[in-house]
């Protein structure tokens, strides 16, 4: 007491020493005039000869102020009682039916004592609260599991009404520690109950119950990772369940009650529902404001996790994949519904579009090929949602819908790429050209909408990000996939047709197809001076390279080979003349006092090499190659 009341004192003088140097100032700029250095720098000094503490007596005046001895007091005390109680029980001196009852009780009285504290402002309330939460919950699964004193359903809603008790404790006084400790603890408990076999049934509206306290606690200072712990727990609950299910389904066995298989795809359903809600709570309540990092990414996550375990279920059972793809086409039109009501706000970029449209773009890129029974069928109709996505995102005023769109469309056409890779034709040669059709105009269309109309700057996290639209030509290039997979499925049909083994042929005139591409797109380059497809053209004949001399070398020969060489080597120097004489275009409007942009010299190289490489290995060819460099060379000076 005697080193605590000196440190006081010690404050109080160095308190009443700066509130004089302040008084001072206040006077001195009231009459107009700074007090001089040479006050100032006494000031300093008498700051200066103040006796500085050592490291023993700092670490004495810190515990002071936190007032940690007491409470390390306070905690050995409360052990001792618990440990009196369970040593009691242990060596039966109490039965166990009332240690149990005399546990409960005193972890209870902890409990009610913290809060009793807190209305107090004590400071030994997060004590009581602390130690009362973490008794409670052992004693609730001391009983349960080893004693088996307690009933698995009575311990359920037990440890809900404790967490509901100290939620109550945080709302009331605005503090976080009691509804995080409670959640916290409801939930391993929870877990810890019949491990390792849970009764989902009371496992899951417990779990459901922990999310509603840690949305409850969102507005409450340092408790907004309360959420990410709960969705963890939720997603491992889960994921626990599907694969306990998935162990008997395999077998075509049927799952014993405890697993609830019929309870398992609502109660997935009634966890994404119930993210979905809070998120779009959030977006709502946050106004213009910026959006937390939970509401932002819990809707797409938790469409692609509700996806993933009811599919994992279903192929498990041999189940068929129907109704996965319906509801997910609802849940996906649930989400564009709540995007359609954040726009009727009427707030300018619609925060929190993107949120939700991103869940429900993920929601129909899962599920539709489900529904169709396949990815070709699919990803026309993704394409064309993809297309509806980036026209309402002008209307929205919101980048991150158009991005959406972006990502949909660039899906569409990695899905032909994994579904007709191996299959050239897939299932129905007609319903694949149809579906890379549409994807490939969808692709072309809209990188030519999106070049007449810039993005608009939108909500304020998205200021400064692609602001020249730059991801634009990701739905180009799926465009041109998609093309070439349409003209690569007509090919191997009618390859199919002539008599003999045309693999080589149809190796090496899938290069044909791209080398042709390159040149169409260098061409429309040079008449349109676009210099961005100008690159385009240059990155494709990369690939192109990759593909003749990596691919078509190694696994054809004879005349194939020497067309595809050929044909790169035509498309090389058509690249190379185009490539030379942009450049002394754009040093000609240099010299006329436009600032030029350089075409890379290494692309140029690349096309003579290439060109030489080809000579070298099609010999046979090089008149005809030759005479074709000629007339097109003559075309470029007549026109």
């Amino acid at each position: 007491m005697a080193a605590e009341l000196k440190d006081v004192t010690e404050r109080i003088d160095s308190l009443e020493q700066t509130i004089g140097r302040l008084e001072a100032r206040i006077t001195a700029l009231e009459e107009g005039h700074i007090a001089s250095p040479s006050v100032q720098d006494e000031a300093l000094a008498d700051h200066s000869k103040q006796p500085k503490q050592s490291l023993p007596e700092r670490l004495l005046s810190l515990a002071g102020k936190t007032d940690a001895l007491p409470r390390l007091a306070t905690t050995c005390f409360i052990l001792v009682v618990a440990l009196a109680l369970r040593t009691a029980t242990d060596n039966e001196m109490l039965n166990q039916q009332l240690g149990t009852m005399i546990g409960m009780v005193y972890a209870a009285g902890l409990i009610m004592n913290g809060w009793y504290l807190y209305g107090r402002q004590g400071s030994q309330s997060p004590v009581f609260i602390t130690w009362g939460t973490i008794l409670f919950c052992m004693v609730v699964v001391e009983t349960q599991a080893h004693f088996k004193a307690l009933p698995p359903i009575p311990a359920y809603f037990i440890l809900m009404a404790m967490g509901a008790c100290l939620a109550i404790v945080s709302h009331l006084y605005k503090k976080g520690l009691p509804v995080i400790i409670g959640t916290i603890g409801m939930c391993l408990a929870g877990m810890a109950i019949d491990y390792p076999n849970p009764i989902f049934t009371y496992l899951a509206p417990l779990i459901l119950f922990a999310n509603g306290l840690a949305f409850f606690a969102s507005h409450i200072r340092s408790c907004s990772w309360l959420r990410w712990f709960v969705l963890g727990v939720t997603i491992l609950v889960a994921q626990v369940w599907s694969m306990k299910l998935g162990i008997y389904l395999i077998d075509d066995q049927v799952p014993p009650s405890l697993l609830a298989e019929n309870f398992f795809f609502p109660v997935i359903g009634l966890f994404t529902f119930g993210f979905v809600l809070s998120s779009y709570y959030g977006v709502r309540r946050s106004g213009t404001d910026k959006l937390t990092r939970f509401d932002n990414a819990v809707p797409t996550v938790a469409a692609i996790w509700a996806y993933m375990s009811c599919h994992y279920v279903l192929s498990r059972g041999g189940e068929s994949f129907f109704l996965l793809g319906l509801f997910g086409l609802l849940a996906a039109g649930l989400h564009y519904l709540l995007v359609f009501a954040l726009y009727r706000r009427g707030i300018e970029g619609t925060p929190g579009a993107m949120t939700l449209t991103l869940a429900g773009t993920a929601w129909a890129a899962l599920c539709m090929p489900q529904l169709l029974g396949g990815m070709v069928g699919g990803a026309m109709l993704l394409s064309l949602l993809a297309f509806g996505l980036i026209l309402v995102s002008e209307h929205l005023e919101n980048r991150g819908v158009r991005w959406s769109g972006y990502l949909l469309q660039v899906y569409s056409a990695v899905g032909l790429l994994s579904a007709l890779y191996n299959e050239p034709q897939g299932k129905q040669l007609l319903l694949t050209v149809i579906s890379t059709g549409v994807v490939a105009l969808v692709g072309l269309y809209l990188f030519i909408w999106c070049r007449k109309r810039p993005v608009r700057e939108g909500p304020r996290q998205f200021a400064g990000i692609d602001r020249k639209d730059r991801l634009a030509v990701l739905i180009l290039f799926s465009g041109l996939l998609a093309g070439f997979f349409q003209a690569r499925a007509l090919l191997h049909w009618g390859l199919h047709q002539l008599p003999g083994n045309q693999l080589d042929a149809f190796i090496c005139l899938q290069s044909v197809l791209i080398n042709s591409a390159i040149a169409v797109f260098i061409v429309l380059a040079w008449r349109g001076k676009n210099r961005e497809m100008r690159n385009i053209a240059v990155l494709v004949t990369l690939i192109a390279a990759a593909k003749v001399f990596m691919i078509d070398m190694l696994s054809a020969k004879g005349m194939p080979l020497v067309v595809s060489v050929l044909s790169f080597g035509l498309v090389a120097s058509v690249e190379s003349f185009v490539l030379t004489r942009w450049q002394k275009l754009e040093e000609s409007d240099s010299s006329a006092g436009e600032e030029p942009v350089k075409v890379p010299c290494f692309s140029r190289r690349l096309c003579f090499r290439t060109w030489s490489f080809s000579m070298k290995n099609a010999p046979s060819c090089l008149t005809w190659g030759s005479l074709s460099r000629i007339s097109f060379i003559r075309y470029f000076e007549v026109n």
